[in-house]
C-alpha cells in the first residue's frame, strides 16, 4: 500500500494531484475531509470522479481535517491509497433507519475475506449506535472503523 496526502485550500484540485499518476493502478481508495464549503466539496468529489473513474472515493465534511502530523482547518485533505492485493468494496445507504443502513451495508461489502470496514456516516441523520448494532449482527469478524460527519 502506498499513500499520497494533499491539502488544498484556494487552489484548483486539477492543479494540485498529478491524477494521470493514479490512472494504471487498479485498487485505489480516495478519502475526502473537507473542512471547507458544501459547495467545494462537491465540486471536489465531482472532480475525482471525473479523473479517476474506476476509484473507490468516499468522503466527509469536517472541522479540523489531519494530514501527517498537521491540523489544518478551513481546508480539504485527500488521501489516496494504492493497493497491490487488496481489493475494495463500497456501498452507500440512504435509509431512515440507521440499524437498516448498518444491515444493508454489511451485507453489501462483508466476504469471508474481509479484514476491515470504514464507515462515513452523517453525524445528523445516523444514530451511531443504531448503526454499529445493525453491522454487528451480520458479521464480527472484522474492525469497523466509523467516521461521523459533522
Amino acid at each position: 500500500m502506498k499513500t499520497f496526502n494533499y491539502v488544498i485550500d484556494d487552489e484548483s484540485i486539477k492543479d494540485i494531484i498529478p491524477f494521470s499518476q493514479f490512472l494504471t493502478e487498479k485498487n485505489v481508495l480516495i478519502q475526502v475531509f473537507c473542512g471547507q464549503s458544501k459547495s467545494v466539496f462537491q465540486n471536489t468529489i465531482d472532480t475525482i470522479c471525473e479523473k479517476l473513474p474506476n476509484a473507490t472515493c468516499i468522503g466527509a465534511t469536517s472541522d479540523g481535517e489531519i494530514e501527517e502530523s498537521k491540523i489544518h482547518v478551513n481546508k480539504t485533505v485527500i488521501s489516496i491509497s494504492t493497493f497491490k492485493s487488496t481489493y475494495i468494496r463500497a456501498s452507500y445507504k440512504t435509509l431512515d433507519s440507521s440499524y437498516q443502513n448498518g444491515v444493508d451495508l454489511s451485507n453489501d461489502i462483508i466476504t469471508k475475506k474481509t479484514k476491515l470496514m470504514l464507515f462515513f456516516a452523517s453525524l445528523n441523520k445516523t444514530n451511531g449506535d443504531d448503526f454499529l448494532k445493525g453491522v454487528e449482527k451480520v458479521e464480527k469478524i472484522a474492525p469497523v472503523y466509523s467516521v461521523l460527519d459533522i
